[in-house]
């Protein structure tokens, strides 16, 4: 099945006034993660809502958001009462992200445009089994905990988001064996993204440069790619001392997210490697098998995919090349076997139809 996202050739994210099918991976994690109870099962909020909150017992194990729960980013509606300490939270987080030029400002930007109907909702339910965010691109919601706010987890989830709108997630007319790399380019991006907008903090104070050290250091965090990340950063940014501060600074920051997303994908980090990769793969082989992977449509396909997957603005791609480019078949094929998964090897052209005989 083709998936229902035109084939856009532009950088204009796809409208969600008709909300895109998404793979079935990603409605497979949401069900999970509503059948543990951490975000609601259902698409939007019932008829009978109103009436449903006057009974919060009966409410809560089925919705954990209402409608009062949820807002746009920069609405000017008053949360309520009970509700504005946590409101003002989550505004002074997004408030953060979106004073970043580079990694923030187009995120917000884009998640603040009415067209893609992003809510953030404050769930009861969080923090659960570890979980300090959620994103249901089913929902085009992101769940936050009511009684605290984490910014890390928050911009990671956001990710997501941003993805979602740029239709990177909707990767259900891929070969299943490309549709294992698009979730794992997916994840590997975020967590690239969550380290790039703690290293352009770390330029604006001397407080948020010692966190950023510490952040890095601590191999718990991002899959331990932060180093690698590090690294990276700082031999782009060396090496490109004569060019303008803002373009040096983009530039850095693109290397080290690629870096750290290339590294993922060769098997460094041991909690990626052995914990996450082969768990997120055996929910992502609903692809579409019939597809011809040797054509240049479905090629080009693939890579605007891939792209949306990584893109951070108009100007920065985390995901390498090495994925959407000339050799993607073969380097993808050894990704999955690095990190232990069993792949699908391409399928062969289509025979050519034989003609009448003569």
């Amino acid at each position: 099945m083709r998936p229902s996202v035109p084939n856009r050739r532009d950088n204009t994210p796809t409208p969600q006034t008709q909300k895109k099918k998404t793979s079935s991976w990603r409605r497979q994690g949401a069900a999970l993660l509503a059948s543990l109870g951490l975000l609601s099962p259902m698409a939007a909020v019932p008829a009978n809502a109103n009436a449903m909150r006057q009974d919060p017992v009966a409410t809560d194990p089925l919705i954990r958001t209402r409608a009062d729960n949820c807002q746009n980013l920069g609405t000017a509606i008053a949360p309520p009462a009970p509700l504005k300490a946590s409101f003002d939270r989550v505004s002074e987080g997004f408030a953060r992200l979106e004073a970043l030029p580079i990694t923030g400002a187009p995120i917000v930007a884009t998640l603040k445009n009415p067209v893609h109907r992003f809510q953030a909702c404050l769930d009861p339910a969080l923090p659960g089994n570890g979980i300090l965010a959620a994103y249901s691109p089913d929902q085009n919601r992101l769940f936050l905990p009511q009684r605290e706010f984490n910014f890390v987890s928050a911009v990671h989830e956001a990710y997501h988001a941003y993805q979602d709108a740029a239709g990177g997630l909707d990767d259900s007319g891929l070969y299943p064996r490309d549709t294992m790399i698009s979730h794992l380019l997916t994840e590997a991006a975020a967590a690239s993204y969550t380290l790039m907008v703690m290293r352009e903090l770390a330029f604006y104070s001397d407080a948020d440069a010692t966190a950023y050290q510490a952040y890095i250091a601590d191999r718990r965090n991002n899959f331990g790619m932060g180093l690698t990340f590090d690294a990276a950063f700082n031999t782009a940014y060396a090496r490109d001392a004569a060019l303008p501060e803002d373009q040096r600074r983009r530039r850095a920051l693109e290397a080290g997210g690629q870096a750290a997303v290339s590294g993922l994908m060769a098997g460094a980090g041991e909690n990626w490697r052995r914990g996450y990769a082969p768990r997120a793969v055996t929910a992502s082989r609903a692809g579409t098998p019939e597809v011809n992977t040797t054509s240049r449509r479905y090629r080009q396909l693939r890579a605007e995919i891939y792209q949306r997957t990584g893109r951070v603005g108009n100007d920065i791609q985390i995901i390498p090349a090495q994925f959407y480019g000339a050799n993607a078949d073969a380097n993808a094929q050894a990704a999955l076997m690095i990190l232990g998964i069993e792949a699908y090897d391409v399928p062969a052209a289509p025979p050519v139809p034989r003609g009448p005989h003569r």
